[in-house]
């Protein structure tokens, strides 16, 4: 996790009633860490940020496989909450929401 990923948690703590960090496996990559260590990296990094700041929804990490939106469905979730950086950032998360509407049937 990075600052930016922790601080897109910070600020969705403030906007809704829980919040959900889903750690997902791509198969595609090949991480330093594996899928249980990156869910006990997160829980504790996210511990740390809710002792600091403890007004807000509360946060559970959680690992999955497959596409996040299958992944969403699953949990009931109704928003996908990302981190855009920069302008082609946007481009991809737009095309990403596009998809995402479109295998959910939304």
């Amino acid at each position: 996790m990075t600052y930016g990923h922790l601080d897109v948690v910070a600020r969705g703590r403030r906007l809704f009633d829980e919040l959900v960090v889903a750690v997902g496996r791509n198969p595609g990559k090949e991480s330093l860490f594996g899928g249980e260590e990156r869910v006990t990296i997160a829980r504790g990094l996210i511990e740390d940020l809710c002792r600091r700041e403890p007004a807000g929804a509360p946060v559970r990490v959680e690992a999955y496989a497959g596409l996040t939106v299958d992944y969403a469905i699953s949990i009931g979730a109704t928003v996908l909450l990302r981190g855009i950086r920069n302008l082609s950032d946007l481009q991809y998360e737009i095309q990403q929401a596009v998809t995402n509407r479109e295998v959910a049937g939304a």
